[in-house]
């Protein structure tokens, strides 16, 4: 959540983004994650002018050296 605030280009609305994450371990060594940002594909301004990204889903494998 973040509430309504002034920008150099006047005032900015609040929103509420939504997050979603998960994680699995494969064995030892090896995850696999999976990972939803802006799970309601909301429109946004983090500062006047400058573009925020759409809903995103991401795959991830990670190795970590045991």
């Amino acid at each position: 959540y973040t509430s309504p605030r002034r920008d150099f280009g006047g005032e900015l609305g609040g929103f509420v983004l939504a997050n979603l994450r998960v994680e699995r371990a494969l064995d030892a060594a090896w995850r696999l994650g999976l990972r939803l940002d802006n799970a309601t594909d909301r429109d946004y301004e983090q500062a006047a002018g400058f573009a925020t990204p759409g809903r995103a889903l991401l795959l991830t494998l990670r190795y970590t050296s045991p």
